[in-house]
């Protein structure tokens, strides 16, 4: 039971290089995520997009879509090195994606607020059609 885990069998350098490089990863992530969002911004002006005007319920989708993979990819740490697990997961938001482009644009009038209302239903569902497409049976 105790064991001790390899960050403890370090010594204090390969600890701080580890953390370097750690933050050095997620400072480069961050910084190509800014490059990403730059050139989109200089594209969106530089065309004209900018005049458009894109209803805040496609930036909810957005939002809540990304808010439902976190949960799920933090639920699921243990299956994320299987291959079924992100085939099922794909399919799961090609369809959550898919339904909600059709509700929107039935119905334009949508609010924010329902978003999370839907979250908190569809949430669980996934989560549980997930763990049921992945799961092989073994229980830990």
């Amino acid at each position: 039971m105790n064991a001790p885990t390899p960050s403890r069998s370090l010594t204090l350098p390969a600890r701080l290089r580890i953390l370097a490089s750690e933050g050095l990863k997620l400072f480069a992530i961050a910084i190509g995520c800014l490059v990403v969002f730059a050139i989109g911004f200089f594209v969106w002006v530089k065309t004209g997009l900018i005049n458009h005007y894109i209803p805040a319920r496609w930036f909810g989708l957005l939002f809540w879509t990304c808010a439902l993979l976190w949960v799920i990819l933090r639920q699921f740490k243990e299956y994320l090195r299987r291959g079924r697990f992100w085939g099922s997961l794909l399919g799961l938001l090609l369809l959550h994606v898919f339904a909600f482009v059709i509700v929107l644009k039935l119905y334009p009038e949508w609010r924010m607020a329902w978003f999370m209302l839907v979250f908190l239903v569809e949430g669980p569902l996934i989560m549980t059609a997930l763990r049921s497409l992945v799961s092989t049976g073994h229980h830990r």
